[in-house]
């Protein structure tokens, strides 16, 4: 990350704030300068699909999507699982995902914009399956995921937009309706996952802190760059302990913000507070969520515009144990 001063502050610094119990928020300022244009055709298709209030407007979305959205290439540098180490502590996931932001890496397969139909569309490829798809992409998704990205947030339930900590979502089929809005479709038809991502009745199932290592007691000054005398100071016990015990979260695909908190029975010192079953859903598909500051998505953190991407791919690579934990 660029090291560029502004007066005797590092854009890195700018960036680094902490928050609430002792966690480590990500404040990366990345507002887009979009220059507002005539409503045209596209612009009347989006208002007429979009049901949430966007923090961007409606002009400055479509502007986005066309320049930053386009259908990946294979050129294009991708997130893999190697950037983000397996047991990543708070304050190294901070550092991490700031640099990443930067980075500008989006990920593989990703979600884009088909400027010629006005749709957004993605692959889903399931090779066990047989299943590989091209679908159209329901346009209001991405603003329904933002309003939980926003909302966990808030309440320092997710703090990071990668994998590490909230970055994916189990789509949720409610078994009641799934008969109705399914029909005769088949898995390895683009329709049958269009219809599962613009029913309303689709829950989101979140597991934040995926990838974090939430059992050390303190962070030691050498391991970390970022903050580090505000880490030592704040209760960072209380901290671990309120996002372990708030990792899993349930919403619905409705445009609203609201977030129940689904206790998997676990105690403090457990080593898992996971849940993989909803009563009465089902899980679908599997999507992920990356930030950075190509993104084609946005939401918005203490008033500050950031962006994202989304895909139904999994980063590529292999996964690596993260060499600088420390312990107890």
């Amino acid at each position: 990350l660029s090291k560029e001063k502004k007066g005797n502050v590092t854009v890195k610094q700018k960036l680094a704030k902490t928050l609430g119990l002792g966690g480590i928020l990500v404040g990366v300022a990345m507002v887009s300068s979009l220059a507002y244009g005539g409503v045209n055709e596209d612009l009347k298709r989006m208002q007429s699909q979009l049901t949430v209030s966007p923090k961007l407007s409606l002009n400055e979305k479509l502007r986005r999507l066309r320049s930053h959205c386009q259908k990946p290439v294979d050129s294009e540098p991708v997130v893999v699982r190697s950037d983000f180490p397996w047991n990543i502590s708070p304050a190294e996931l901070l550092d991490q995902s700031i640099e990443m932001y930067e980075s500008g890496k989006r990920m593989f397969e990703r979600a884009y914009y088909d400027s010629d139909s006005g749709q957004l569309r993605m692959r889903y490829i399931d090779e066990f399956a047989g299943i590989d798809v091209n679908f159209q992409v329901p346009m209001q998704l991405p603003d329904n995921y933002a309003g939980h990205i926003e909302e966990a947030m808030d309440h320092q339930y997710g703090e990071v937009v990668a994998f590490p900590d909230m970055g994916h979502v189990h789509m949720q089929t409610e078994s009641a309706s799934f008969g109705q809005m399914i029909g005769d479709l088949e898995d390895t038809q683009p329709e049958y996952y269009t219809r599962v991502l613009d029913s309303d009745k689709t829950g989101m199932l979140y597991h934040t802190a995926e990838q974090m290592n939430l059992n050390a007691p303190k962070v030691i000054a050498e391991k970390t760059k970022v903050r580090q005398v505000d880490l030592e100071l704040r209760r960072y016990r209380d901290y671990v302990k309120h996002r372990f015990m708030n990792r899993n979260l349930f919403g619905l695909n409705d445009g609203s913000r609201a977030l129940e908190v689904l206790n998997g029975g676990a105690k403090e010192g457990d080593n898992s507070n996971l849940i993989n079953v909803v009563p009465g859903y089902s899980t679908n598909l599997r999507l992920y969520f990356h930030a950075n500051k190509n993104g084609c998505f946005s939401y918005v953190r203490d008033g500050k515009v950031e962006y994202f991407d989304i895909s139904a791919e999994f980063p590529t690579g292999e996964i690596v144990a993260n060499q600088n934990i420390v312990g107890e």
